[in-house]
């Protein structure tokens, strides 16, 4: 009860070495071999228990857990009934725990929840109660609530290993690395076969980018338990992190011929031929995966990232979208999504996802990374800072670079394309112009050049008004890539003029960019005789650039608007238009 299972487990030995019958050591001795992963064994003495009481609500608790241990779900499901069909009316403290498990075993956690602190109320010593109510607290994210549970177990019984790992974890999750090794390192010292320490060190170590140790931590586990196929699968996530993409496969390989019925070497495997531009075999692993699970978050997430990288934006949400609703923790599919809306200009929304994943793991440096990414595309300078200083702070290293100095900004409304393509729907209303540039005194008719029409929908007033206040010599403000391909052009003839014909009635931005040579005249000093300077006349061109631009607005259908471009207060650039 004590969480002293190698202990409990040879008095249950002399017990039963006298009295072969005694149910409660038939338990007891199961729950020691389930520690020591002799399953078998556990399975031979539950089974034992349940035949010489078979109405006892206790012993189904247990066989529902010996059977889950096994894999076998339903029979654990069908244990777990008959349980709380005994326990209708606990008693003791071990009563409550068993009908704690029976009902965490059919999905009834806050029931289980409350079961647990009874069996704790009764036992202050009954310490696998107050675990187990740990671990609960820890799936429902109260990881507070979970960590006050496992620094309890400790205090009272500074032997019992499993807290120390449970707790390592939680500071693991905080990004507590060291503090983690700590409490794995003190499992291994109470408990020197407890294998789920080493294999959670390992884990602290890749989070700190130390994977030689990491290594040697999984080298001890399978010094300890050799069957454990999770082994050569945590190699080849080493091994792929490392880029040594051949050895990643070799270890993929051996853990899917000793867990054959597991997707995850497919997944991880899929995973390798996308970084090697293989897509075609990375989806034939994915469909391989999706046979033997198609439950598994983690294959809609990769099949999302193949989508990703052949920019198939609406499938690869629709994916990931499926993987956060298999597992609604999954931090990295909030990322991903936001991800594709970065990709899509879609600012506000990334950040959306990107916040969603930053709650549901506050350490992810990645998302740290790609938010501060995102402020800087809405100017928010501050916020991108802080953000690209938390990725650091997490492990995240920022290449050397040149400072910035010209800053991109966008508008944070979402562009609508269904709203500006009714816009352009067709009508019969013209708009007629000419566009010049005064230079010098002098004009210049935009000849040639090529005039863009937009309809003024809310995303590009908003942009206008972003530019006005925004775009300077160190700013410049742009529209979505898919904002600019919905649009009308034209092109100015010889004399500047242009026109739009079908139009509707609405308000329209009408903007040229007018790129021009001027040519001047210059004198230059070439020498003297006696008193006299002698010059000389020169050609020379200077580029000129500006940028014309209106709002018009038609109100009738059927009306013609007559405008003039132009970068000076002239009405008109001379002529009729």
């Amino acid at each position: 009860m004590e969480g002293n299972f190698i202990e409990a487990k040879r008095t249950a030995n002399d017990v039963l070495q006298t009295d072969g019958n005694n149910v409660l050591a038939y338990v007891v001795r199961a729950s020691g071999n389930v520690y020591e992963y002799k399953l078998t064994a556990a399975q031979a003495d539950i089974e034992k228990a349940a035949k010489l009481q078979p109405e006892s609500g206790v012993v189904q608790g247990f066989l529902s857990n010996i059977h889950s241990n096994l894999g076998n779900e339903a029979l654990s499901k069908k244990a777990a009934e008959k349980a709380l069909t005994l326990l209708g009316s606990p008693n003791t403290a071990i009563e409550y725990y068993a009908r704690g498990y029976a009902n965490f075993a059919v999905l009834r956690d806050d029931q289980a929840i409350e079961d647990f602190t009874k069996s704790f109320q009764l036992n202050p010593r009954y310490l696998r109660a107050l675990a187990f109510r740990a671990s609960l607290y820890k799936a429902k994210n109260q990881t507070d609530l979970a960590f006050n549970d496992y620094t309890r177990c400790i205090q009272t019984n500074p032997g019992y290993a499993i807290p120390y790992v449970h707790r390592g974890k939680i500071y693991m999750n905080r990004g507590n690395n060291e503090l983690a090794i700590a409490d794995f390192m003190k499992a291994v010292q109470v408990d020197p076969l407890n294998d789920d320490a080493w294999i959670n060190t390992n884990y602290a170590f890749c989070s700190m980018r130390q994977y030689d140790k990491a290594l040697e931590c999984l080298n001890k586990a399978e010094a300890i338990n050799p069957n454990n196929a999770w082994l050569n699968y945590q190699r080849g996530n080493i091994y792929f992190d490392l880029g040594k993409l051949d050895d990643a496969l070799s270890y993929y390989n051996q853990y899917q011929n000793k867990a054959p019925k597991s997707a995850l070497s497919y997944i991880q495997k899929a995973k390798i031929y996308k970084a090697q531009g293989k897509l075609e075999e990375a989806l034939g692993e994915l469909t391989l995966a999706f046979k033997l699970d198609s439950k598994n978050a983690d294959t809609w997430l990769e099949r999302g990232n193949l989508f990703f990288e052949a920019q198939m934006w609406d499938d690869a949400v629709l994916d990931y979208q499926e993987a956060a609703k298999l597992n609604p923790n999954l931090a990295s599919a909030q990322l991903n999504i936001g991800c594709v809306k970065y990709q899509l200009e879609f600012f506000n929304e990334a950040l959306t996802y990107f916040n969603r994943a930053i709650e549901l793991n506050p350490n992810y440096a990645l998302a740290y990374i790609n938010r501060a990414d995102t402020y800087d595309a809405l100017g928010k300078t501050k916020e991108a800072n802080a953000d690209k200083k938390k990725y650091v702070e997490l492990g995240g290293q920022l290449a050397p670079a040149g400072a910035k100095t010209i800053k991109d900004i966008y508008p944070s409304t979402n562009f609508d394309a269904n709203l500006t393509r009714a816009a352009l729907q067709r009508g019969s209303s013209v708009i007629k112009g000419r566009a010049c540039t005064k230079a010098d005194g002098l004009k210049f008719d935009a000849s040639g050049i090529t005039v863009v029409l937009y309809p003024a929908t809310p995303y590009l007033e908003e942009w206008y008004e972003l530019r006005e206040k925004k775009e300077g010599k160190k700013t410049r403000v742009y529209m979505s890539k898919e904002a600019v391909k919905f649009c009308v052009t034209a092109q100015c003839d010889r004399d500047g003029r242009f026109a739009f014909e079908g139009l509707k009635p609405g308000r329209y931005f009408i903007q040229i960019m007018h790129n021009f040579n001027q040519q001047k005249t210059g004198t230059r000093y070439v020498g003297s005789s006696g008193r006299t300077d002698y010059y000389s006349e020169y050609n020379y061109t200077i580029a000129r650039s500006a940028r014309l631009e209106k709002f018009v607005e038609i109100k009738e259908d059927g009306d013609t608007k007559r405008i003039t471009l132009s970068n000076s207060l002239i009405k008109s650039c001379s002529g009729i238009l």
